[in-house]
């Protein structure tokens, strides 16, 4: 009798060739799912630190914006001895203005012995870069008013531009007036809006949109901002003149109140008898303004003559250091 060789167990080749198939699947699959998770959260990351940007970016220009402050122009004045200014201008971009100049009130003086004043004169300008067809932003400052009017803008390699964004594809500001008319461009120098301010801007921001291939010119993710300037035009000499408080008075009144101020004595609409000559440190004013408020100090030395009763309430923030402690002035 044969004795059968004991029968041993395997795996056929066409076994080991569906396992090997199968596991090429699943690796594929993983591996693709792997891919797109990783892209995803490229362009997830990508998107957030554009939307990063912008923010920031606006933020900045918004500030300058909501701190915008305009002094109205007198019919008497000379425009070029008028350093107070909105201007805006579109050159490169195409969501409205790209040179913008103005005035605002967010300086922060420097702790010292001078006295120095808040405001600032502010300039945006865009210009397209060297290396490729995106756009730079620059922001200048000078926490001096000019003496008269300067409608020229800094040039980005003046010492107080600096760089606030780069790579941008579009940068632009839009213009909305009292009347709700839109604009791309200001110029409160200019006869139709002399003297005026927007009543709101929208800033936009636009970058390269990172889920295209960027060759398409519409691949573009702009951010935009309205912001309201809450502050209007301000009239700084009907203020100290008074044109505000009702009607005038006779010469020969002003005349009679002259002498009575002049011996001492009060009136009726001035009983202290004193006047804004009397109540403020008119030469330190003059000395601490000379680079920073020479518009003002103008108003201020024609209207030396006003009674302080008149115009106590009206001193801005800028006059309060130079208000003298006499009694009756404060």
């Amino acid at each position: 009798m044969t004795r059968r060789a004991p029968h041993r167990g395997g795996f056929t080749l066409f076994e080991v060739l569906g396992v090997i198939l199968v596991t090429a699947f699943v690796v594929g699959a993983a591996t693709n799912y792997y891919i797109d998770l990783s892209r995803a959260s490229n362009r997830a990351a990508s998107n957030t630190r554009d939307i990063r940007r912008a923010t920031a970016i606006l933020d900045r220009v918004a500030r300058d914006f909501e701190s915008t402050l305009l002094v109205v122009k007198p019919p008497e004045t000379d425009p070029l001895a008028h350093p107070w200014l909105f201007v805006a201008e579109a050159r490169y971009g195409e969501s409205g203005a790209d040179h913008i100049k103005f005035i605002t009130r967010n300086f922060q003086p420097r702790r010292s012995e001078e006295h120095e004043s808040d405001l600032t004169v502010v300039a945006y300008t865009v210009r397209a870069s060297e290396d490729d067809d995106t756009l730079e932003v620059y922001r200048w400052t000078d926490p001096r008013l000019p003496d008269g009017l300067d409608r020229t803008f800094p040039s980005q390699d003046d010492d107080a531009a600096v760089l606030l964004a780069e790579g941008l594809v579009d940068f632009g500001v839009r213009f909305t007036g009292e009347d709700g008319e839109e604009k791309d461009t200001w110029d409160s120098t200019m006869l139709v809006e002399s003297s005026s301010l927007p009543a709101s801007v929208e800033i936009t921001v636009g970058m390269a949109d990172p889920n295209t291939s960027g060759e398409d010119p519409d691949d573009v993710v702009r951010y935009s901002r309205r912001v309201v300037l809450p502050v209007r035009p301000i009239d700084l000499e009907a203020l100290l003149q008074g044109d505000n408080l009702g009607g005038g008075v006779e010469e020969d009144e002003e005349e009679g109140e002259e002498d009575e101020r002049g011996s001492g004595g009060g009136t009726d609409e001035n009983p202290s008898g004193l006047t804004l000559g009397d109540c403020i440190d008119v030469p330190a004013l003059i000395e601490a303004a000379q680079a920073t408020m020479p518009a003002l100090v103008g108003y201020i030395q024609a209207s030396l003559s006003r009674p302080w009763s008149e115009v106590e309430g009206m001193i801005p923030d800028e006059l309060a250091p130079f208000v003298l402690s006499s009694p009756g002035c404060q």
